[in-house]
C-alpha cells in the first residue's frame, strides 16, 4: 500500500513532464484503489465500499510482481530529468515508496508473521464504512452487507498465510477476535441502527460469525501451538528496514 503522503503527489507548476509524472500516479492510484478496496476505503474513496481484498498468497504475489514490474518500467515512462524540482522529488519519493513495499513483502511479510494484521480486514474494514462514510444511510447499510461476505475468503487467506508468528501477537489476536465475534453478533446492528431479524446485514453477519468462530478455533489450536517466532528482525533487517524508513542518509 502506499503511504498516505504520496496522495498529494501534484507538482506546484506543473511542466510537461511533471504533468506526465501526476497523470501516471494517478492511474496507477486508481488501479490499486481497485486492487485494494479497503485501502480506497481508508482514502477517502467510496468506490470499492462494496469489497474486499483478495489477501491470498497467490494475490499477494502478483501485487509483488506488479510493484516490481512497474517500478523497473518507471524511468522509462518518466524523463526524471525533465522533472521541475518538486517534481523530482514527487518522482523519488514515488520510487522509494515502491521499493520498500517490495523489501517489506519479502523481509518484513506481516501476511505470514502477525495475526493481528487480518483483523483489520475482519473488522476495521467494515466499521469504517459506517465511520467515515457520508453517503446516504441505506447505501453505506448495502456496502457493508456486501463487503461482509468475504470475511471467510479473509479467514482463508489467514489460515493459508499465517506460518510461525509470535505468541504474544497470536494471544492477542485470539482476543481482537473474540470482540470480532461479538461485533457481528450485536454491536454492528446499533450501529447501522438496524433491526437484526429484518436487515440485510442479518445473512451476512451470520455467516461471518460461523467464519469467525472456526477461525478462532484454528488461533487458539493450531495456530498457537506453532507460534514460536520472534517479534524482532534482527540487526541486518532493522538496520536495513530503519535506514528505508527514515529515508534520511542516516543508518541504524
Amino acid at each position: 500500500m502506499l503511504p498516505l503522503a504520496l496522495l498529494m503527489l501534484a507538482p506546484a507548476q506543473p511542466a510537461a513532464e511533471d504533468a506526465k509524472l501526476a497523470a501516471l500516479f494517478k492511474q496507477y492510484l486508481a488501479e490499486e484503489f481497485r486492487r485494494h478496496p479497503y485501502f480506497a476505503t481508508q482514502q477517502g474513496n467510496r468506490e470499492y465500499d462494496d469489497r474486499l481484498d483478495d489477501l491470498s498468497i497467490a494475490a499477494r504475489k502478483a501485487d509483488d510482481e506488479r510493484t516490481a514490474k512497474f517500478l523497473a518500467e518507471l524511468p522509462s515512462k518518466i524523463d526524471a530529468a525533465k522533472l521541475s524540482a518538486n517534481g523530482k522529488i514527487d518522482f523519488e519519493i514515488w520510487q522509494h515508496s515502491l521499493k520498500y513495499q517490495l523489501w517489506q513483502s519479502k523481509n518484513d511479510d506481516r501476511f505470514a508473521n502477525d495475526p493481528r494484521v487480518f483483523g483489520e480486514y475482519l473488522t476495521d474494514s467494515v466499521f469504517t464504512t459506517f465511520s467515515q462514510s457520508t453517503l446516504p444511510r441505506e447505501r453505506i447499510v448495502a456496502n457493508a452487507a456486501k463487503r461482509m461476505t468475504y470475511i471467510p475468503n479473509i479467514v482463508a487467506a489467514a489460515k493459508e498465510s499465517l506460518s510461525n508468528p509470535p505468541r504474544v501477537l497470536t494471544e492477542i489476536a485470539i482476543k481482537r477476535n473474540l470482540g470480532a465475534i461479538a461485533f457481528y453478533e450485536k454491536e454492528l446492528f446499533a450501529l447501522a441502527k438496524e433491526t437484526p431479524g429484518t436487515s440485510e446485514l442479518a445473512a451476512p453477519a451470520k455467516a461471518a460469525v460461523r467464519a469467525l468462530k472456526e477461525y478462532q478455533q484454528f488461533l487458539e489450536g493450531n495456530l498457537l501451538s506453532r507460534s514460536t517466532g520472534d517479534w524482532r528482525i534482527g540487526k541486518d533487517k532493522f538496520t536495513a528496514k530503519l535506514a528505508l524508513e527514515l529515508d534520511a542518509g542516516l543508518g541504524a
